[in-house]
């Protein structure tokens, strides 16, 4: 049986058929479930990242991709994101207003990067950033991600899955 009505097109079809259907490996379905996490560290750091744009609503594809990815950084880490908010305004973060305190490591480390993404400062390279070691596994891979957003823009991160696309402009 037949989708398509031409003969042409029934050809098409019956080749398309042929075409083997692979059994996804256990190994692929990791790499996909990884490549996920990549864009957000937890539900959490989504709510908070995607509370904030929504709060002030903004669409983060319409903001400087250094400003979304310094908070796609800071909204990953609950502690740190309950120190700096209160620093943002508009389209700025007021670093010298900041009150860090005692962070760990990581922490810091996603402060730091933000901060240098904001002022355009050369930070770790990737090379660097993969040899340190981390208090979280996924920290450096917080970091990458967000020079790549700093880049390339959000949507580097497929907002519109996240539902960001009926937002304001």
């Amino acid at each position: 049986m037949y989708f398509t009505e031409t003969p042409r097109l029934q050809s098409i079809e019956a080749m398309m058929k042929t075409i083997p259907h692979l059994p996804q490996t256990e190994a692929a379905a990791e790499q996909r479930e990884r490549k996920m996490r990549l864009r957000f560290s937890s539900k959490a750091h989504f709510d908070r990242f995607m509370g904030f744009f929504k709060d002030r609503k903004t669409n983060p594809l319409s903001c400087e991709s250094e400003f979304v990815a310094a908070i796609y950084l800071m909204t990953a880490d609950h502690e740190l994101w309950d120190k700096i908010k209160s620093a943002v305004v508009d389209e700025n973060i007021n670093f010298r207003r900041i009150k860090l305190g005692v962070l760990a490591a990581d922490s810091y480390a996603l402060y730091k990067t933000a901060k240098d993404i904001i002022y355009k400062k050369q930070g770790l390279t990737p090379c660097e950033l993969r040899s340190m070691i981390f208090d979280r596994e996924s920290t450096a891979d917080l970091i990458l991600t967000a020079y790549r957003v700093a880049k390339s823009g959000f949507g580097y991160i497929e907002s519109d899955k996240f539902g960001f696309s009926g937002m304001a402009s």
